[in-house]
Formats: C-alpha cells, structure tokens, sequence
C-alpha cells in the first residue's frame, strides 16, 4: 500500500502507534470491522503530498489529500509526471 502512494507522488505517515498500528487497521479492514468507508477516511489523513522529485526543500507545510488544505509538518509540491511504460 505504501509503495503504491509513494509511487504516485504522495507520501504516507503512519499514526502515532507505527507500523503495528497500520497493521491492526488493515486487519480491521480485512476482518470488516470497519467499514471501507471508515477505512478510507483513516488513509486519506495520513497521505500527504503530492510530491516531485525536485520538490523545494521543507517548509513546514503539508497538503493533506483529504482536505486539499494546507498543514503543518510536511510540505507542499507539484505532482510528479507518471512514468511512460
């Protein structure tokens, strides 16, 4: 999942429980305990971007996919052009 985001010029954080936190919301997922709704909402405050590759340096500022607003604790850049295959 995480590569998939990056991949496409966005950046994912994981909550404040790391890695075993993201895990128990995917399993949540997967056991349907939370709704996609539900789940889809949890992701999209934790993408952030998009990015390039020549992103100016951190400003302090981040776009949230979610809100399409501007917060603090990352940066705001341009979406990077998908890769011609």
């Amino acid at each position: 999942m995480v590569e998939f985001i990056e991949r496409n010029g966005y950046r994912f954080e994981h909550p404040s429980g790391g890695l075993m936190e993201t895990a128990e919301m995917i399993e949540k997922l997967a056991g349907e305990l939370v709704t996609e709704e539900e789940f889809s909402a949890w992701l999209a405050d934790r993408i952030s971007g998009p990015y390039s590759d020549d992103a100016p340096a951190d400003d302090g500022q981040r776009t949230s996919l979610r809100s399409g607003s501007v917060r603090p604790g990352g940066r705001a850049g341009t979406r990077r052009q998908p890769a011609m295959r």
